[in-house]
């Protein structure tokens, strides 16, 4: 067991704030749910880019920027989807 670094403060607050974001993903209308949705994503993206710094690894870094894509066209396709009952 080492030290704890500011990095490892920060993964903590991104996993809480996973957890609220996630629990908001569960709960509302479907609006609601959406943007959760989008904000759970962003949160994962930054965690994974902490843990790249953290651990040196830089293919992690492109890991993150592919997931970001994924999650951008995926929300624009759910919000196209569901723009009829919204």
């Amino acid at each position: 067991m080492g030290h704890v670094t500011a990095v490892d403060l920060a993964v903590v607050g991104l996993l809480i704030a996973l957890a609220i974001a996630g629990a908001g993903a569960l709960t509302g209308d479907v609006g609601t749910r959406l943007v959760a949705a989008q904000l759970v994503g962003v949160i994962a993206v930054l965690i994974t880019l902490v843990l790249s710094a953290r651990h040196a690894h830089d293919s992690y870094s492109d890991v993150a920027l592919v997931f970001a894509l994924i999650i951008l066209v995926g929300g624009l396709t759910v919000t196209r989807f569901l723009e009829r009952w919204l």
